[in-house]
């Protein structure tokens, strides 16, 4: 199911084409993959109204998400404070939207300080800034058939 998205990605020495995909169907692969690992009673939801087609490169939003939730089922499984991971998926006009949200307790002060914001208030390099970078940064331009 998520070979070709691995094989893709493996592949992809030159540039990256982009192709017509829908992102809801990349991220219930990533959920296929990654729910059956999950600790007792945990879940991840996909809430999204139908087809949302975009040209783009799926194996980007498929490595950003799945180091997303593989980074939360780590936490469920050491604090199993979270229980569970929601993504939605909107279209309004040109604009396609993923969200990502779980129940967790959110990041200590210290971690976010470390993590996600410098004394300034703007975004400092580290994991959490890299993957939203990335993910921010794809260049997702919706499909019209």
């Amino acid at each position: 199911m998520c070979r070709e998205a691995v094989v893709a990605a493996g592949a992809a020495d030159g540039p990256r084409r982009r192709h017509p995909f829908d992102i809801a169907a990349t991220i219930r692969q990533v959920i296929d993959l990654m729910a059956p690992i999950g600790p007792e009673g945990f879940s991840i939801n996909l809430a999204s109204d139908g087809t949302h087609l975009v040209l783009g490169d799926h194996t980007e939003l498929f490595r950003v998400l799945f180091n997303l939730v593989h980074n939360a089922l780590v936490v469920a499984r050491a604090c199993g404070k979270l229980r569970r991971i929601d993504i939605s998926v909107e279209r309004t006009g040109a604009t396609t939207t993923v969200r990502i949200a779980d129940d967790g307790g959110g990041l200590p002060r210290q971690v976010a300080a470390l993590y996600l914001y410098a004394v300034a208030g703007r975004p400092r390099p580290g994991p959490a800034t890299t993957l939203m970078k990335q993910l921010n940064s794809a260049d997702w331009t919706p499909y019209v058939n």
